[in-house]
């Protein structure tokens, strides 16, 4: 039985591609509107090799969760490619958050202002009082703070500094879990018999049962870990940085980008 409505799954890919179309959108103008006025040649390094080359990697990984795992997928995806889908994701959220960074350090390189390394992002209480009023407006926002709060700063902190991302092999009910232990009791009689046909016919059946999961965590056992759902999330991520860089873009250059 799918996880999502055909409702939901249209809606899902409707709005992957939106957001990756509000990507390359935004990253076009950087580099053509936006960096060839920059003076200085950092802050003009952070723009085009930081927030543009991020914005190119968002929107790879976005297309390429996806292709690995359609929102309309009835059973568990194959290791091999739950593996690849945790490197897009991993790759996904560092970038996700680096864009903030690469905008502070590009904005504050441009005002000649210096702050120690430590003290520069966009939700830095350090660097705040050096941003437009727009800004700090659009970073105000009690939905941009939730996000951030709430989610981003802890998943990003987790993969860099604690434990990675992960999506799970799958989803077990109650019926599910008892049927996969009968078969791994199996498995491994047979496998330590010399049974080796047997065992990995056993291993295929096990690697059918239950349901993909749809969402993903990082620490397994810390309680403050919240899962959440893999496709909603990044086309949430996808149009918070879209939104994020376009109101930059206006504040900083005056583009306006629908």
């Amino acid at each position: 039985m799918a996880f999502y409505s055909a409702k939901h799954v249209a809606q899902m890919y409707e709005q992957g591609e939106s957001v990756c179309r509000d990507l390359n959108e935004v990253g076009l103008t950087l580099v053509h509107k936006c960096a060839p006025g920059i003076a200085n040649a950092d802050a003009r390094e952070y723009l085009l090799q930081g927030v543009a080359r991020r914005l190119g990697t968002i929107k790879a990984c976005i297309t390429n969760v996806y292709e690995l795992f359609p929102p309309d997928t009835l059973y568990p995806l194959q290791r091999a490619v739950l593996e690849n889908l945790q490197i897009n994701l991993q790759a996904f959220a560092i970038n996700v958050s680096g864009v903030h960074d690469n905008w502070a350090w590009a904005y504050l390189l441009e005002q000649g202002i210096k702050l120690n390394p430590l003290n520069i992002g966009l939700f830095n209480p350090r660097t705040r009082p050096h941003l437009t009023e727009g800004m700090r407006r659009y970073l105000d926002d009690p939905a941009i703070q939730n996000w951030h709060k709430t989610y981003s700063k802890d998943y990003r902190d987790a993969l860099a500094h604690r434990i990675p991302l992960y999506v799970p092999p799958a989803e077990f009910s109650d019926a599910d879990h008892q049927a996969w232990s009968n078969l791994d009791a199996d498995h491994w009689k047979a496998l330590l018999s010399g049974r080796l046909e047997e065992a990995e016919e056993l291993d295929q059946r096990k690697s059918a049962i239950g349901r993909p999961s749809y969402r993903f965590v990082h620490s397994m056992t810390n309680g403050n870990a919240r899962p959440v759902y893999l496709h909603p999330q990044i086309v949430c991520d996808g149009l918070t940085v879209a939104e994020l860089c376009k109101t930059m873009i206006k504040e900083w250059f005056g583009e306006e980008i629908a």
